[in-house]
C-alpha cells in the first residue's frame, strides 16, 4: 500500500508530529484564529461541547482532522446562525459517525466544504487540501481526496458567472449523477443539516431552496435509508407548494 507522507521521513517526537498534522509550522497565525473561536461569548459552549464530543467520540484521526478544519475555517460564519462555521461541517460528520461508516468517510465530511472558497483557484486550493489530508495518520488518502473531490460544487457563479442560478444547479446534480456511493451519503447528511437550518432561518429563500434540494434528493436516491428519510422529513414544503384540500 502507498504511504503517505507531507514532510520528509525523520525521527520527530510525538509533540512535533501533533503540529505537523495541525499545520502549525507552516500556519502558526492560524492557531490564534482557534483561541478567537473559542473566546466568542455566546458560542464557547457549544465549541467546547462539541470538541469534548469529538475527544470521546472520534479517533485520533478524526480528532486531528476537526482540529485541522477549525483552522482551515478560522473565523469563517455560518449564514443565519453565525455560528462558527466548523459546527455545520462537525454536526454533518457526527451523522456519518453515528451511521458506522469508516475514517475516510467522517474525515471527507470533515472537509467537505474545505476546498470552496472562492479566494483559491480550484487547483490550488486542492493541493493544499491534499498536502494536509496526506500528513493525516491511518487513512486511505487518495480515497478522502477523491470524496471531497465529489462534493465540491464545480458550477458555481464565481466561475460560471453568465449562467444563471438553476442553470448552474441542474449542471451540478448532472455532475453529482456520478459520483461514488460513498459521496452520495455524505451528501444526504450535509442536505439534512443545511435543510433544517434553512427552513427555520431564512422561509423566502427556502421556496427557492425546496425545488432544488428534491431534484438534487431524487438524484441521490436512498442510498441510506436512515439518513434519507430524515431529509424527506425536514423537507417541508412551502406555503406556496401546498396543495390545498378541497371541502
Amino acid at each position: 500500500p502507498k504511504v503517505f507522507y507531507r514532510y520528509p521521513i525523520e525521527r520527530k517526537s510525538h509533540s512535533q508530529n501533533i503540529t505537523n498534522w495541525l499545520g502549525l509550522t507552516k500556519n502558526p497565525h492560524l492557531f490564534l484564529y482557534l483561541l478567537l473561536l473559542l473566546m466568542k461569548p455566546f458560542f464557547v459552549i457549544a465549541s467546547l461541547r462539541r470538541l469534548l464530543e469529538a475527544s470521546w467520540l472520534f479517533t485520533w484521526t478524526e480528532f486531528i482532522a476537526l482540529l485541522q478544519v477549525i483552522l482551515i475555517h478560522g473565523t469563517q460564519k455560518r449564514k443565519y446562525t453565525y455560528e462558527p462555521y466548523w459546527f455545520h461541517l462537525y454536526d454533518v460528520s457526527m451523522i456519518i459517525k453515528q451511521r458506522g461508516y469508516p475514517v475516510e468517510m467522517v474525515v471527507a465530511a470533515l472537509y467537505h466544504d474545505s476546498a470552496e472558497d472562492p479566494c483559491f483557484t480550484l487547483p490550488d486550493r486542492f493541493g493544499y487540501l491534499k498536502g494536509i489530508i496526506s500528513g493525516l495518520p491511518a487513512l486511505d488518502h487518495e480515497l478522502v481526496l477523491d470524496l471531497v473531490s465529489d462534493l465540491t460544487d464545480v458550477y458555481v457563479y464565481q466561475h460560471f458567472p453568465h449562467l444563471n442560478r438553476k442553470d448552474r444547479k441542474l449542471l451540478e446534480i448532472k455532475r453529482f449523477s456520478s459520483a461514488s456511493l460513498q459521496a452520495k451519503i455524505i451528501k444526504l447528511a450535509d442536505l439534512y443539516n443545511n435543510t433544517v437550518c434553512i427552513h427555520k432561518q431564512d422561509p423566502g429563500f427556502y421556496r427557492v431552496y425546496y425545488p432544488e434540494c428534491n431534484q438534487l434528493l431524487e438524484c441521490i436516491g436512498n442510498v441510506d435509508p436512515v439518513i434519507f428519510h430524515q431529509v424527506r422529513h425536514s423537507l417541508i414544503p412551502p406555503p406556496e407548494v401546498l396543495v390545498p384540500v378541497e371541502g
